[in-house]
């Protein structure tokens, strides 16, 4: 989140007494807010190696990519 300061109005004011040779300022600030968004990301499926290790399951899986890679 970024804020920028706008200054919208300056005027001055001739008939305010300070004691002094100066005059007063008065200001109108505003402020912008501006936000940015970030891409969301997309869940990732992960695989779970641990399954691997029983013979059965992996010899399944093996089958599987094949069949998918030879399509």
């Amino acid at each position: 989140m970024t804020r920028a300061t706008i200054v919208e109005d300056v005027k001055t004011m001739r008939g305010a007494n300070c004691d002094s040779d100066h005059f007063l300022i008065r200001t109108i600030i505003g402020y912008k807010i501006s936000f940015t968004y970030q891409k969301k990301q997309k869940y990732k499926l992960r695989a779970d190696i641990h399954k691997l290790e029983n013979k059965d399951k992996k010899n399944d899986y093996q089958e599987y990519i094949t069949g998918k890679l030879g399509q």
